[in-house]
């Protein structure tokens, strides 16, 4: 639980959908560089808190059975594409994709 009297960071968020993984994957860093820059320093000083405040929601608008694939599949693609651009995440603050 949260004091009144304590100070609570700005979040931000970027939220957008893609229509298959392949236009997911060269869109993901241009999506999640459009969130503010994180300066971790200041945040901690500020608010005491370590855990960064942003998150950047995805979607997938697969339709056609060509386009899907097993949803372990996908979530194996998508955590790769985060590790992939682990610097774009973290310059953003995005504690959660």
């Amino acid at each position: 639980m949260i004091a009144r009297h304590q100070q609570q960071p700005v979040r931000t968020g970027a939220i957008t959908s893609f229509p298959t993984l392949a236009a997911l994957t060269p869109g993901f860093s241009r999506v999640a560089s459009m969130l503010p820059i994180h300066d971790k320093k200041e945040f901690v000083e500020r608010y005491n808190d370590t855990q960064p405040p942003n998150v950047l929601n995805l979607a997938l608008r697969n339709f056609k059975d060509e386009d899907t694939c097993p949803r372990m599949s996908g979530m194996d693609k998508i955590t790769e594409l985060a590790d992939a651009n682990w610097e774009v995440l973290e310059k953003g603050g995005v504690r959660r994709v």
